[in-house]
């Protein structure tokens, strides 16, 4: 449940920042959620900042509560939200993990294949070597046949 609550109270910052150049964020968390847990807000807002969704507004001592939308935070706003972005991050994240997974496969097959190539190479270029010595020795009899 308080996944929930927090992907909509996100979702809220990430809508009312979306709108503005900068906003005083804890105003904004005390008037939209009616709530004086300040944890929640602090926890929030460092998960936002470590995120890169939000940053500073400016370095001011004044403006310490003012934040502004960084390209990341626009970029959720049009994906619909926290919770869609988090799915499309689990998404890349599996498509990754997919590719990683075929890579080592493919790795594994290739070094089947390499020791399979070392085991085989002498027994087959002897063979080669005999067939071509008696390829020679076919074609000098045909030759001393015709003469």
């Amino acid at each position: 449940m308080e996944k929930v609550i927090q992907y909509s109270i996100i979702d809220a910052i990430i809508t009312k920042l979306s709108s503005k150049d900068k906003e005083n964020l804890l105003q904004l968390y005390l008037d939209e959620f009616s709530s004086n847990d300040y944890s929640e807000y602090n926890k929030i807002v460092t998960l936002l900042g470590e995120k890169n969704i939000i940053s500073p507004a400016s370095d001011s001592m004044f403006d310490k509560d003012y934040y502004k939308l960084t390209s990341l935070g626009r970029e959720i706003k049009k994906i619909g939200g926290w919770a869609k972005y988090l799915e499309q991050e689990n998404l890349k994240e599996k498509e990754v993990a997919l590719i990683q997974h075929t890579e080592n496969k493919k790795l594994n097959y290739e070094t089947k294949l390499a020791k399979w190539q070392v085991k085989t190479f002498w027994p087959l270029f002897i063979v080669a070597v005999f067939g071509g010595i008696c390829g020679i020795i076919s074609l000098i009899i045909q030759i001393a046949d015709l003469i």
